[in-house]
């Protein structure tokens, strides 16, 4: 999608979200993406989750706080996960039309930073 299509699609959301009849079915929509937007993430986290090998436990006698430790770590690295997953989805969603994007190289995303999910997304709908 070009600026201009953005422009006019952001726009488009802005005046629907004022008109009451529409604001409804924007909120509809705005639930829909929403449970995608999850089923996206969950799927994401999975795959990375598959891809990262379990924490080994120390060998030798283990006791609580050994536990704890080994709990903290691989909470930790779910929470990288997560994290890595969320920016990996809106990435992809910010330059969805942007073949030269690499998600390893910052240098080649999109800079004008607009995309009417996200957008969607995040507009407060109220109701």
């Amino acid at each position: 999608m070009n600026s201009q299509a953005q422009a006019q699609a952001m726009a488009a959301l802005q005046t629907a979200a004022r008109d009451p009849l529409r604001a409804a079915e924007l909120r509809r929509l705005q639930e829909q993406a929403c449970r995608c937007m999850d089923d996206l993430l969950h799927a994401a986290q999975s795959m990375l989750a598959a891809a990262d090998p379990p924490s080994p436990l120390p060998g030798g006698g283990m006791d609580l706080v050994m536990l704890r430790g080994a709990a903290r770590q691989r909470q930790g690295r779910a929470e990288e996960r997560s994290e890595l997953a969320l920016a990996l989805i809106c990435g992809a969603l910010l330059n969805a039309d942007n073949p030269d994007w690499d998600p390893l190289d910052p240098a080649t995303s999109s800079e004008d930073g607009s995309a009417p999910l996200l957008a969607l997304l995040q507009t407060d709908l109220g109701g």
